[in-house]
């Protein structure tokens, strides 16, 4: 034998400088089996369907051989030397039963015994050992990967190679034959050295014991019953491509150079048509294997120029095979062609010593597509509901109905499933009923007069996503099945259909025996669903394993099976003998077990694994959430969360109720979002059986709780629609030392409100004063409630019930809220401003409204509780104006401190005005004072130069002096050459502007002059951005709805172009963007959409809608604004009102800090280490306290526990203080101490 004892990569460079062939290279070739017989391994196929006398057929035999004889003129071809174990498929001595068959070595015959070959081949000293084999799997399941066995020094199917060379061999050949494209893996594929199917063996499998002292293994290449995989193996030429994946890795391994060649291979499918004959499944799913092969198709190799070099006519074993070999390498055409198929043409390169895989679907010219697919709506439909639904922290439920359920409490139970206002009802003897889930009220019984067999004819029932209702048995299934054994599963097409068989199976995960269909879930369609059950084993054990099966009704057959299994996790013992699975909404090929044992547990099936692969555990469910007698939990889907309907009880099984969780994030992860529905459970009886499901309506869910013998109730999402609440004019004032007060006003009903205490802008503290009313709230703290400290500020945290759904709150017949012209509203979200919270409307023309109230010309104040804050009652504020007569003013915005822009869109009155919000009585601020103002509206100055003019809206940044106020103006013409420009004012603290703007901040003109109606508004994004809407009746490209400019000054997003359905009308043209700046709301006629807003990451905007409402409040939508807590207010001209509604909101909770000049002082001086001064002169009488300190001495009291009663500065002489008697005061006096009781 050659002497090799360098690592792979050290004996591939000292061959490469030694050697170009492999002369002096010895390996010997074992190709497996031998002859025709019983151990030879015959399959049927589709071409020769008989096995075991057909020789024609599939023989593993066969196939080593050829593949064996190919490797060996390919290595001598390379000066190897090589050695056979057998030439001929002749059958061998062992297969003819001969005795003293060891002692034989003619080497013509096949089966010799393992131990001679392997004794020849260690005589003869060779460098390699290689036994050619293909694997088998049983042929009921899609499993196909590569498995190299090495002989072992210690264990069985471990890792403990024998010698180092023999795992060089191994492991350096295993990404050689692995790389096969047209094979389709199932496992150990692309390559990952770190996951090889390579095991070593003492005795098993290669049988060689110590008779092998060379270095080599055994290939199992693939599994010849992998159906797909049989008929590839029909093909000579394929079974040849396995011997050249051999002769490459062997050529390099030991130095060689390959030819000067390469081989072009690949196969013919059908594209449209997939084969289903049983021979030739099961295949592995939604891979290329499931297509049909072309029988006969040609395959032209030609030159760039078409010109034929060699041509393949495709055989007819169904696998499409075509192999071209001894190609030279360049850049070749391939043409693929076959009778009645439209032809196609691919480039090709070829790489000397490398085979090229080119893999081809046609299409046949006669193929007429099916007819329209039907659709499955999914095992969880997605609900009808707007993309802004949310997942709220709690769903306030109401109760709809209780009922007792006298019938129903007379079965016995095994299964109960809620669906379309029915309870189907599953009982131990196999019957099938229907009662009505409201009431309990018997329906009907369903017909079951073909439901028999098994140890139980129906064990279980589950309905598919197209609302069909299936059923199994329970039956005893041997390996191989007896007679009469047979998992059976049935299908109702309607209520009062009658059973019909679907389909039997006696897959029983490879039990000797096994109970299978205790339980049964299935996903899918009637028409191609995946069914999971259990096979149990009839051992001690009482071991489970778990069986996937894939139906196909066009195919009214079986296409896949697998089972998975854990010899330790799924047991009786640990999932109980009631175990029940029930489809996972979370994951594709999910399940829930759960039983009365078993907290519910999510399992995925992976149909990619091998069999005997355990499930993918997913997560499960704490006990600290629901008892473990607790079962019969469903699931749905709500805003794109996962949700569970989980019955809940006590230990004894009884006080049953429903608990919703969201399990979005894992079993692991649960978290309830309902209390206990109800609170105190249906009854005291304790529940043989309990099952809770829910309905989703739109934005409402209607959750069923049934608990055997306590009874049947409805619950359902509360009626009442809550506003996003939040505290507003929040004020201080310390009533005495030991008392601290403070008020509020909430928006609306606190469940909860907690005020905080801050410093430095850190939590420090809290005091949780629980529910309140909406409306003024006054709260006194003790010291005690407060942090001991001083300089601090607080904030005010108020929770409410969250909306689900967006709702008006506002009422139309509150005058308040009744307007003649509305066209400008604006909020105040400063938590700074002592005016936080306030609305702002613009009235643009006086008169009466159809409510009655009669509004002037200006200004008017709201607040969050939509009343009137200032008293102003029906008098407008304004402002010393004489207003235009319409069209002024316009729209507003508020500074940031708290002053209010008012714009004016009149030719006559054109320009920007400033109120005084502190003062709103007072004369409003002209600040083009002193400008020329033309008919068009233009203002110039004294030097005619232009300044501003008509404005439909403005926005104001910063304050002080670094007020900067934005305006969208009508007349000024912009250096582009177009008016309606955005134009920036740097103001500082001036109200007086007469120049001409700062800057020109979006140029209309020279940006495409896409802003036309002049009916606009601009908001800010948070990058130095602008967005600018514009009324429009369609959206379009040249003239868009809405745009947004970046901080460079270009457009980067054009509502028109992008999708001009998405807005589509604007009217008129009022847009709004959230506090969070992550919603933008848009007007319509009548209308407002609101968008979820996102940036990439170079600041481009998108949207996405979330909800479209009506207004109620006419077809003009004039202006839009969200308040602090994210509620939206409009105004109407059309209407004649201010609506306002809240959003969806998943936790409404609201923060709002006071303002930072509100300063808390509650620090206290501790006393307990003070010492007491002797020269202190304190004395009692009765209950004054009388103290002796110097003229202007600080004098302070304090209790024994440090806290503070009162504090002044000292007349000369005695100090009076009133106590209380028998109270223990700390005295100090200046720098003096002393203790006093009263």
């Amino acid at each position: 034998m050659k002497k090799i004892t360098l690592s792979f990569l050290g004996v591939l460079f000292a061959f490469m400088l030694t050697a170009t062939d492999l002369t002096g290279v010895k390996i010997y070739i074992n190709p497996g089996h031998g002859g025709y017989n019983g151990n030879d391994r015959s399959v049927g196929t589709i071409p020769f369907p008989t096995e075991w006398t057909d020789t024609t057929g599939f023989w593993e035999s066969s196939s080593n051989l050829t593949k064996g004889l190919e490797l060996r003129d390919l290595l001598q071809s390379q000066n190897a030397t090589v050695y056979m174990s057998r030439t001929d498929n002749r059958s061998g001595f062992r297969d003819n039963g001969y005795a003293g068959f060891e002692h034989i070595q003619d080497s013509s015959y096949g089966d010799r015994p393992l131990s001679v070959i392997a004794a020849e081949a260690s005589a003869n000293n060779v460098d390699a050992f290689l036994s050619i084999h293909s694997n088998a799997a049983g042929g009921s399941t899609a499993v196909n990967y590569l498995y190299l066995m090495c002989p072992g020094k210690g264990g069985e199917n471990d890792l403990n190679f024998r010698d180092p060379q023999t795992e060089n061999l191994a492991r350096g050949c295993f990404p050689y034959l692995l790389d096969n494209p047209i094979n389709v893996w199932t496992h150990y594929y692309p390559y990952n050295p770190s996951n090889v199917k390579i095991a070593c063996f003492v005795t098993s499998y290669t049988v060689i014991g110590s008779a092998l002292t060379v270095p080599g293994f055994l290939s199992e290449g693939s599994f010849h019953d992998y159906h797909p995989e049989t008929h590839r193996l029909l093909n000579i030429d394929y079974r040849k491509l396995e011997a050249y994946r051999f002769f490459q890795f062997y050529t390099n391994f030991f130095g060689g150079t390959m030819p000067n060649s390469g081989v072009v291979a690949g196969d013919v499918r059908d594209e449209k048509v997939r084969l289903t004959h049983p021979k030739y499944l099961p295949v592995v799913s939604g891979s290329k294997d499931e297509w049909t092969p072309i029988n006969g198709a040609k395959v032209y190799l030609c030159k760039t120029d078409f010109t034929p070099v060699q041509e393949y006519t495709v055989d007819t074993c169904y696998n499409g095979v075509f192999v071209f070999w001894n190609v030279e390498p360049g850049n070749y055409k391939l043409r693929y062609t076959a009778n009645e198929y439209i032809g196609d043409t691919v480039d090709v390169t070829v790489t000397a010593g490398k085979i090229t895989t080119k893999n081809a679907k046609l299409v046949n010219e006669n193929y007429v597509p099916p007819v329209p697919p039907r659709i499955d709506p999914g095992d969880y439909p997605i609900p009808n509901q707007e993309a802004g639904a949310v997942v709220p922290t709690e769903f306030v439920m109401e109760s709809v109905s209780n009922n007792q359920t006298p019938f129903v409490n007379t079965l016995n139970i095994r299964r109960s499933i809620i669906k379309g206002g029915k309870m189907y009802i599953l009982t131990e003897d196999s019957k099938l009923f229907i009662a009505d889930a409201v009431t309990g009220d018997s329906i009907a019984q369903m017909n079951t007069a073909v439901v028999t067999g098994g140890d139980k004819p129906l064990s279980d029932i589950a309905f598919t996503s197209d609302s069909i209702l299936m059923g199994c048995n329970l039956s005893l299934i041997s390996l191989p099945a007896q007679a009469g054994q047979a998992f059976k599963v049935y299908k109702w097409a309607n209520d009062s259909a009658s059973a019909e068989l679907l389909f039997t199976s006696v897959a029983n995960g490879n039990w000797s025996n096994g109970n299978v269909g205790t339980t049964m879930v299935i996903s899918g369609p009637s028409w191609k669903f995946k069914l999971y059950t259990t096979a149990t084993t009839t051992g001690s054990s009482r071991q489970v394993r778990i069986i996937g099966l894939e139906y196909d009704l066009n195919e009214q057959m079986v296409t896949l099976s697998k089972y998975m299994m854990s010899t330790t996790e799924y047991t009786e013992a640990l999932w109980g003998a009631d175990m029940r699975f029930t489809i996972s909404p979370r994951e594709p090929n999910s399940f829930v077990v759960d039983s009365k044992i078993l907290m519910p547990t999510e399992y995925q099936f992976d149909w990619e694994a091998a069999d005997r692969s355990p499930l993918i555990n997913k997560g499960v469910m704490s006990e600290t959430l629901l008892p473990k007698v607790a079962y019969g939990a469903t699931y749905f889907r709500y805003a794109g969360h996962a949700l569970m309907s989980a019955p809940v009880c006590d230990a004894a099984s009884a006080n049953v109720g429903v608990i919703l969780f969201d399990i979005t994030d894992g079993f692991n992860n649960a978290v309830a979002v309902t209390q206990k529905m109800p609170s105190t459970g249906l009854g005291t009886e304790v529940a043989n059986h309990m099952v809770a499901a829910s309905v989703v309506d739109g934005y409402d869910i209607t959750t069923t709780i049934f608990a055997q013998n306590e009874g049947l109730a409805r619950f359902k999402t509360s009626t009442d629609n809550p506003i996003n609440i939040f505290a507003y004019d929040l004020r201080y004032e310390k009533k005495s030392e030991t008392t601290h007060q403070f008020s509020f006003i909430l928006n609306e009903n606190a469940t909860n409100v907690e005020i905080q205490f801050l410093k430095d802008n850190v939590v420090i503290g809290s005091k949780v004063v629980g529910a309140l009313a909406k409306g003024a709230q006054t709260v006194d703290l003790v010291v005690a409630d407060l942090p001991n400290e001083d300089g601090m500020t607080f904030a005010v945290k108020a929770t409410a019930p969250s909306p689900i759904r967006v709702s008006k709150f506002s009422d139309p017949a509150n005058p308040a809220t009744q307007f003649y012209n509305s066209y400008g509203l604006a909020i105040d979200n400063n938590t700074e401003n002592s005016t936080f919270a306030r609305l702002y409307i613009s009235n643009a023309k006086a008169g009466t409204c159809e409510g009655g109230r009669y509004t002037g010309t200006g200004i008017y104040i709201s607040d969050p509780l939509l009343g009137d804050p200032t008293a102003q009652g029906n008098t407008v504020y304004a402002g010393g104006i004489t207003w235009a007569a319409s069209n002024s003013p316009y729209r507003i915005s508020v500074a940031e401190d708290g002053r209010l822009f008012i714009a004016d869109w009149s030719d006559t009155h054109s320009g920007v005005y400033i109120m005084n919000a502190n003062n709103p009585s007072a004369n409003f601020k002209t600040l083009f004072e002193g400008c020329t103002r033309a008919a068009s509206g233009l203002l110039t100055n004294a030097s005619n130069v232009p300044v501003g003019g008509s404005s439909p809206c403005l926005w104001v940044k910063g304050k002080g002096e670094n007020t900067q106020l934005y305006v969208f103006d009508e007349d000024y013409v912009a250096p582009g050459g177009k008016a309606n420009s955005v134009l920036r004012y740097d103001l500082g603290t001036a109200e007086i502007w007469q120049v001409a703007p700062s800057a020109v901040v979006f140029d209309n003109g020279a940006k495409g002059n896409l802003l036309q109606n002049g009916n606009s508004r601009i908001i800010p994004d948070t990058m130095g951005g602008w967005w600018i809407s514009q009324y429009r009746a369609t959206d379009a490209p040249a003239i868009p709805a809405l745009i947004h400019v970046n901080a460079a000054g270009d457009v980067d997003f054009n509502s028109g172009a992008i999708d001009p359905t998405m807005i589509g009308n604007s009217r008129n043209g009022a847009i709004a963007i959230n506090l969070e700046h992550n919603m933008i709301a848009v007007s319509g006629q009548g209308e407002i959409k609101v968008f979820a807003l996102t940036y990439n990451a170079s600041g481009v905007p998108s949207l996405n809608k979330l909800y479209t409402f009506a207004t109620g409040n006419g077809n003009n939508t004039n202006d839009v604004a969200f308040d602090y807590a994210g509620n939206l207010y409009s105004v109407s001209n059309s209407g004649e009102r201010v609506v306002a509604f809240s959003l969806p909101k998943a936790d409404n909770t609201a923060i709002t800090p006071a303002m930072s000049s509100i300063v808390i002082n509650n620090k206290t001086v501790g006393v307990k280490n003070v010492a007491m001064d002797s020269q202190a002169v304190v004395y009692v009488r009765d209950n004054r306290l009388f103290v002796e300190a110097f003229e202007g001495e600080s004098i302070e009291l304090y209790t024994i526990t440090g806290v503070r009663l009162a504090t002044r500065l000292a007349n000369e002489g005695v100090n009076v203080f009133e106590m209380t008697k028998g109270q223990v005061i700390i005295v100090k006096a200046g720098n003096r101490v002393a203790k006093v009781v009263m």
